[in-house]
């Protein structure tokens, strides 16, 4: 392995405030020397920048007016009451506890809370094989206070993930899409680049992802945000946004860079700072990647 890559969220951008300057300056590292190296933690906007100073009050101030949205948009019940008209979203309903959760289902089912990541407070339940016992067993992570929501199963081909970055004109960015690598059905691993889909699942990816932005914006949001899909053939359903970076950008920054001629972290940087760049596909990544237990690779 070469570098460890170290990247902050909005929050702790606030915590860290002008210390945040010095730290940058000793973990800032670019990305094309990575090939190898461990991420340990990618979340949002602005891996490395020369304009070190100037950045560290602009990340405060971007953070203290959006945290709040970014927040409000991590939330499951409130992404999908917002995307209900845009986007194809399985049969789900919420409870408030788990309290006698198996007399309320007769079907396999996804539970998992309001907030959480990388299949964590996630769990999949079938009545043919499991009783309350394994669903208490099992959920010691979950949050007394957040409500739960229990989903239709669906048997998917491949799980989804892309970026979008959502501008203050609202404009709408996309990335391409890249195969999330999940264990036992609901725990997030990595992802791998490129992703096979039919043409007309593309055009579906496409589409929607652009609505969502749409919505987001609407509502106030701005920067970048990762939407998780799944798909059954030739459907495409909706899973979850992360309002953040995803891992899988790590890689991405690597597709957009190459493709436009621009980073994925000056793309945000310009969302949040400045107006909309001439942005304009220039020629195709031809590598493939791979992030799997934070390691990422690259292959020609």
């Amino acid at each position: 392995m070469n570098n460890k890559f170290f990247f902050l969220g909005p929050l702790q951008y606030l915590s860290f405030g002008k210390k945040l300057g010095d730290y940058l300056k000793m973990k800032t590292y670019h990305l094309e020397n990575c090939n190898g190296c461990e991420i340990d933690y990618y979340d949002i906007i602005f891996p490395y920048f020369n304009m070190i100073s100037n950045f560290v009050d602009k990340c405060q101030i971007v953070a203290m007016e959006n945290y709040k949205k970014w927040l409000t948009w991590d939330n499951k019940l409130y992404q999908r009451d917002k995307l209900k008209d845009v986007t194809l979203i399985p049969n789900y309903y919420s409870v408030p506890n788990l309290n006698n959760l198996i007399n309320r289902i007769n079907k396999k089912v996804c539970i998992t809370q309001t907030m959480g990541y990388g299949g964590i407070n996630t769990l999949i339940y079938n009545p043919e094989k499991h009783d309350q016992d394994y669903i208490n067993s099992n959920t010691d992570s979950f949050s007394k206070i957040n409500p739960i929501i229990i989903t239709d199963y669906i048997k998917k081909d491949k799980n989804i993930s892309l970026n979008i970055v959502i501008f203050d004109d609202g404009y709408v960015f996309i990335t391409s899409p890249v195969e999330q690598i999940i264990k036992n059905d609901v725990k997030f691993v990595g992802g791998k680049y490129p992703i096979e889909l039919t043409r007309d699942l593309k055009d579906k990816i496409e589409v929607t992802s652009k609505e969502i932005g749409k919505v987001m914006y609407e509502d106030g949001y701005r920067g970048i945000a990762g939407i998780d899909f799944m798909s059954q053939g030739n459907i495409l359903y909706f899973t979850e946004i992360n309002a953040r970076n995803i891992v899988n950008s790590f890689g991405l920054d690597k597709v957009v860079s190459y493709e436009y001629g621009m980073s994925l972290p000056v793309i945000q940087y310009k969302a949040l700072f400045e107006d909309t760049p001439k942005l304009e596909k220039k020629k195709d990544y031809k590598k493939s990647w791979t992030i799997e237990k934070m390691i990422f690779k690259e292959y020609d």
